[in-house]
């Protein structure tokens, strides 16, 4: 599959979240675990969508949509599936292939690009 995005994959998030997320939600259930912090210097931000498969109502997304509106860089995307693990089966692939479509025709703000 191609990369869904924005008119521009390379601007900032203009309105900063995503349909129906809320980047304070997560707020009281973030701790840090990299006591080496967070270096701004990298062009975007990379959010590697594995367990929760969803654009809304989702705590890491709306994370990594805070960072990028503190650091100023666009949002990418990155919806993995692989085969060979313990629970694997046509049916469940099935499922994520379709939602993977699903995502790939939402209207995304500017500055966010999703890649399954």
């Amino acid at each position: 599959m191609s990369p869904s995005s924005s008119a521009s994959g390379d601007l900032p998030l203009a309105e900063g979240r995503l349909p129906e997320t809320d980047p304070d939600t997560a707020r009281g259930r973030v701790r840090v675990l990299a006591r080496s912090g967070i270096r701004g210097g990298g062009d975007y931000v990379l959010y590697w969508m594995t367990s929760a498969r969803r654009l809304s109502w989702n705590h890491a997304l709306d994370r990594a949509i805070a960072w990028c509106l503190e650091l100023r860089r666009p949002l990418f995307i990155l919806e993995a599936l692989r085969a060979g693990y313990e629970f694997a089966s046509p049916r469940l692939h099935r499922f994520v292939m379709d939602g993977m479509a699903d995502k790939t025709k939402v209207d995304l703000p500017e500055g966010v690009t999703y890649w399954p």
